[in-house]
């Protein structure tokens, strides 16, 4: 019955008109864009974990957590000016464990032998995968200039850049490598950057 339904409302000898191919304009793959950039989060928050943690996939982004003070040391201008200004440096960071959304604030030093270094304020995010967390930093602050063989960064006003990859123990503290970075992003006149190596070692605080 279903089948003489079909064949009458088609019409005798009629023709099935072929499917047209759906083309997807830039209007319509930049809306599904936004869509995906709303939805997206919003099904990572369903996966939060009970502390708060955003999840995304495999990784947690760390809500709320306990404050750490960081120790550095390494080698300060690691890559480029033929090395002419590598030297040893060490770093000491705040990390505040309250967090806005993941990020939460920080305060840091570098200084090399040499007398150069850098106090900075920063943003700050941890990443979990099982132990190993990655902590990205961004800031800026004042840079000085030390003795004679200290390279010139250009001027007082300049950025902060890092990234931190760590063991979390199981007292909570972390021992790491950071990749950081100096630059003024050509604000003043010269602009040769500083990349630095640090080994890490985190310690957690009551705070």
């Amino acid at each position: 019955m279903l089948e003489r339904l079909w064949r009458s409302a088609r019409g005798k000898g009629a023709r099935s008109a072929p499917c047209s191919p759906v083309r997807l304009g830039l209007p319509v793959l930049w809306r599904m864009g936004v869509a995906a950039a709303f939805f997206l989060p919003q099904v990572a928050l369903a996966e939060s974990t009970s502390r708060d943690d955003l999840r995304l996939g495999p990784m947690a982004l760390l809500a709320d957590d306990t404050s750490r003070l960081e120790l550095g040391a390494g080698v300060y201008d690691l890559v480029g000016d033929a090395h002419r200004h590598r030297t040893a440096a060490g770093t000491l960071e705040l990390h505040y464990g309250r967090k806005l959304f993941g990020i939460g604030p920080t305060a840091g030093i570098i200084q090399n032998i040499r007398g150069g270094g850098m106090a900075y304020a920063a943003l700050y995010s941890d990443l979990v995968l099982g132990p190993v967390v990655i902590t990205p930093l961004a800031g800026l602050g004042a840079w000085w200039h030390g003795g004679r063989n200290d390279e010139d960064l250009g001027g007082i006003f300049e950025f902060r850049l890092s990234l931190t990859f760590a063991y979390q123990f199981e007292n909570r503290s972390r021992l790491g490598l950071r990749l950081g970075h100096i630059s003024n992003a050509n604000i003043h006149r010269k602009n040769p950057g500083d990349n630095d190596l640090m080994l890490t070692y985190a310690l957690p605080l009551n705070f």
